[in-house]
């Protein structure tokens, strides 16, 4: 009933309930079954939006081991994302990605194929953190996550915009330009991001080797 493309969680509950009351009833031990009944209820409280049953559902889930409780960190995780995505300077949401995405990456293996995904929507997060509240351990922490994606070869000119806007701001010149010059060598020559790339990578080497930054402005 919370599989399907249409959910029916009033009807799920009403078996959530029946399975409360024929274990009470007849005395049965189901607290093996505790994770997934509350992980199923996890997913009626995220179908009705109802932000106090989240929240008591993913306090008992951590205090669980297992499956359902990492289910429940991807589940919350997507659902942070939309909310982000339809309100893209809305703080709480962003932290909420951060809170479940870091969780998730913590189940997966770095090389997982699911894993670039996730550092991605983490660091997109941790940044809009950085740019509405100045929070330097979120930039701090999307700038270790742009590297990882980096390092795994996971280039997107997103990310990489991201990645060099950041390095900047942490004073992290070199690295910075470096990340320009490498968008500028992903996309066409002459297009608006190649000249936005090549004028951002001369900016900043002018800082550290001016002779070098008007050769190349020749």
């Amino acid at each position: 009933l919370l599989s399907v493309s249409g959910p029916d969680p009033d009807k799920a509950e009403s078996y959530l309930a029946a399975i409360d009351s024929v274990a009470a009833f007849h005395a049965i031990d189901v607290s093996q079954l505790q994770p997934e009944l509350t992980f199923r209820r996890l997913q009626i409280a995220v179908i009705r939006n109802n932000p106090d049953a989240i929240n008591r559902c993913v306090d008992q889930l951590r205090s669980m081991t297992g499956p359902y409780a990492e289910a429940a960190d991807r589940l919350l995780f997507r659902r942070a994302q939309r909310l982000l995505e339809a309100s893209p300077a809305d703080a709480v949401a962003a932290r909420e990605v951060v809170r479940f995405g870091v969780r998730v990456l913590d189940g997966l293996s770095a090389d997982a194929s699911s894993a670039s995904t996730v550092r991605d929507g983490v660091a997109m997060a941790a940044a809009v953190l950085w740019d509405l509240e100045q929070d330097k351990a979120m930039r701090d922490l999307a700038l270790s996550l742009d590297r990882a994606q980096d390092a795994a070869g996971v280039r997107t000119l997103s990310a990489l915009r991201r990645h060099a806007r950041l390095a900047e701001s942490a004073g992290e010149i070199e690295e910075a330009g470096r990340v320009w010059s490498t968008l500028a060598s992903s996309v066409d020559a002459a297009s608006p991001a190649w000249f936005e790339a090549r004028y951002e990578a001369m900016r900043l080497l002018s800082m550290i080797d001016l002779a070098k930054a008007r050769e190349a402005m020749t």
